[in-house]
């Protein structure tokens, strides 16, 4: 359960093996529901760290995973309206910024996914695990964004069985003109570790050390960085009822080389 003094389970930060120099948490403070409060850094709020963060109803642990639960209908940050509890990549304590066509840029995590959220539609529930964000404008004027984002999609409120392979972001749907869906027999509540890779401009994605995924960028290539965790896809405008996803994540390591 955790290597904490006299017994006691660490927190959530020290099993995922995280600090307050190489990642940021976006999370919500509050019950689930309309007063609960979004921070585009949780240590924003008084006596937080990342060191301490743990709150039942979003970041929390059972000792060998790290788990993400993030609800529809609660806030989203400046630049979207789908909420998020997830990490974003930091270098020594700084906001990362790294150029996709200089060096080898690598985040690998296992994550098993237990639930998804219910769309706003009520149809559907889709949510991200792990991306790699650029800049919202680039240096050729392109908006870049989301470069891609990974996600299971299935049913609303969805605990078990088959889920899709969903990948979107600026990467497929301005370079390849659209979302791309894989149907690889992926299950929710599975383990599966993925590995996003950036390198001489080009974006893989590997599962299970087998290569699922790989496209040129067609723009510039600087100001990125990781993110990862539980950003629900689909619930922009969405009213609170209840319905969350829930990610849970261990194994987590980033390179630059």
């Amino acid at each position: 359960t955790g290597g904490g003094g006299g017994g006691a389970t660490s927190a959530p930060s020290s099993v995922l093996g995280i600090s307050d120099q190489t990642w940021k948490i976006n999370s919500f403070d509050g019950s689930p529901g309309s007063n609960a409060t979004y921070y585009d850094d949780i240590t924003d709020l008084s006596g937080v760290t990342v060191a301490n963060y743990e709150d039942p109803n979003y970041y929390y642990t059972d000792g060998t995973w790290t788990y993400f639960k993030c609800y529809r209908g609660l806030g989203g940050s400046a630049n979207s309206g789908n909420p998020r509890v997830e990490l974003r990549e930091l270098s020594n304590g700084n906001l990362a910024s790294w150029n996709g066509s200089s060096g080898t840029h690598a985040m690998t995590w296992t994550v098993r996914v237990d639930r998804l959220p219910e769309d706003a539609d009520g149809n559907g529930g889709v949510l991200c695990f792990g991306q790699i964000h650029g800049p919202s404008e680039n240096n050729n004027g392109v908006e870049v964004d989301d470069v891609i984002r990974v996600q299971f999609i299935g049913d609303e409120n969805q605990t078990t069985g088959g889920v899709r392979l969903k990948i979107s972001g600026y990467i497929t749907e301005e370079v390849q003109g659209g979302s791309l869906i894989i149907d690889n027999g992926y299950q929710l509540d599975t383990e599966y570790t993925f590995k996003l890779q950036y390198s001489g401009g080009t974006v893989k994605l590997f599962q299970n050390g087998s290569q699922v995924f790989t496209e040129d960028m067609d723009t510039g290539t600087e100001e990125n960085y990781f993110k990862v965790g539980n950003y629900l896809q689909s619930v922009q405008g969405a009213s609170y009822n209840g319905s969350y996803g829930l990610v849970a994540i261990k194994n987590l390591s980033v390179t630059h080389n």
